[in-house]
């Protein structure tokens, strides 16, 4: 990072030990704006109100939550942030079941060692300075292929004429979408690429099952899967669409973890997949089928509402940001008809 980045990277001390605070605080304060909280209540403000790059909590941290929760707690508030972890316990399997429930991203045995802190934070701060390269690089790249993705995307409408258009107007409703929860330029980059590409590996399924009239077959069915795999295959070599891969490959997975490719449920999906899946479900409800006309704005947002698959809260902002958007869109749509 560069001086100005570093000035960015703030830290919340969450640590009702006095003497512990003090001696994190001393060691990192000359760095790093470092931000103090011994009650619960103020850890959250702090996290609602200002960007925190790193979560550092004591085991004991208050009456009400002992660090291990406070810090599950944060998931909510601040998924971003990268936690770290200072405490007693010795049991391995509960380090490890603390790891995987409140990603913690290190954790630090008392007594407090300066030598082990300073290294911790050597390596988040190599960390962070990589995932801010790579963000500027997401950017960049979606200027750099701006002219490639379009290529794809018409080559995808061309396989089905049913879905003239769909990767296009997905990107759309998930960027209005991205752009209500607040989520930055680059994450919002991230998600414009994911909703253009999310349906890429479709180059290779067979046009006898895409443009099939009716329902499809289980064996059907298991080919339409193919084409998550198919797109990972086709990006996986550029390193910096790490992130856009990671949407493109859950953006199937369901709310109640029905889904595929890995049945994960609820939170445990990528914010961005399932950002993409509920415009992905609004775009499918609206467009024609072969089969059906498709659904108008209304009664598109009356069945959204009925699907278990989707995350329930970001379906209700999204049918507000569409309800706002109803007249921009339908612009977007008649501009893409005359491409």
């Amino acid at each position: 990072m560069t001086e100005a980045e570093e000035s960015k990277f703030n830290i919340l001390l969450a640590d009702s030990d006095e003497k512990e605070s003090d001696a994190v605080f001393n060691l990192l304060h000359d760095k790093y704006n470092v931000l103090r909280s011994s009650s619960f209540s103020d850890a959250v403000e702090i996290l609602k109100n200002q960007e925190i790059h790193v979560i550092i909590s004591g085991q004991n941290f208050n009456d009400d939550y002992d660090g291990i929760e406070f810090l599950k707690k944060t998931l909510e508030v601040s998924p971003k942030s990268l936690k770290v972890l200072i405490t007693e316990c010795s049991d391995s399997a509960l380090l490890i079941n603390a790891i995987n429930n409140a990603k913690i991203y290190r954790y630090i045995k008392k007594p407090l060692k300066v030598s082990e802190l300073t290294l911790i934070m050597q390596s988040i701060h190599e960390y962070l300075s990589l995932k801010a390269e790579n963000d500027k690089l997401i950017l960049d790249l979606k200027k750099l292929f701006t002219g490639t993705v379009s290529a794809i995307t018409d080559a995808l409408d061309g396989k089905n004429p049913y879905i003239f258009g769909k990767s296009r107007r997905v990107a759309f409703c998930a960027i209005k979408l991205a752009q209500n929860l607040d989520l930055s330029e680059e994450e919002i980059g991230k998600i414009d690429l994911a909703g253009l590409l999310h349906d890429i590996g479709m180059i290779g399924i067979p046009e006898r099952v895409l443009n099939k009239p009716g329902k499809f077959s289980d064996e059907e069915k298991m080919i339409l899967k193919q084409h998550i795999e198919n797109g990972i295959g086709i990006l996986k070599d550029i390193k910096q669409f790490k992130d856009v891969l990671e949407i493109i490959k859950y953006h199937h997975e369901q709310f109640d973890g029905s889904g595929y490719p890995c049945g994960l449920k609820g939170k445990e999906i990528p914010l961005g997949a399932r950002i993409i899946a509920i415009a992905d479900a609004y775009d499918g409800l609206i467009s024609d089928r072969v089969y059906r006309k498709g659904f108008s704005h209304e009664e598109a947002i009356k069945k959204l509402k009925q699907r278990s698959g989707l995350d329930p809260e970001l379906v209700e902002q999204f049918i507000l940001v569409m309800n706002n958007s109803l007249d921009e869109f339908k612009k977007f749509e008649e501009e893409l008809k005359q491409l």
